[in-house]
């Protein structure tokens, strides 16, 4: 929500603009979002193969930890 005061040619408020907006899909998608994001990193850390991700050019971006014994 943001208010805004709507000034007269003085500089005396004389109203407001309010505008609310409903973000609940959005924090919904963010929350899918960092939940997917978790799962992927789980699955990263923990995977008992290599996991290496590289650009088009070949350069290494990721690579998941040495499996543990």
């Amino acid at each position: 929500m943001t208010v805004t005061p709507v000034r007269s040619q003085k500089g005396d408020v004389v109203g407001v603009v309010v505008v609310a907006q409903d973000i609940t899909e959005r924090k919904r998608s963010d929350e899918a979002l960092r939940e997917a994001e978790e799962r992927y990193r789980l699955i990263f850390e923990n995977a008992s193969d290599a996991i290496i991700t590289f650009t088009l050019d070949s350069k290494i971006v990721s690579m998941n930890p040495k499996p543990r014994p």
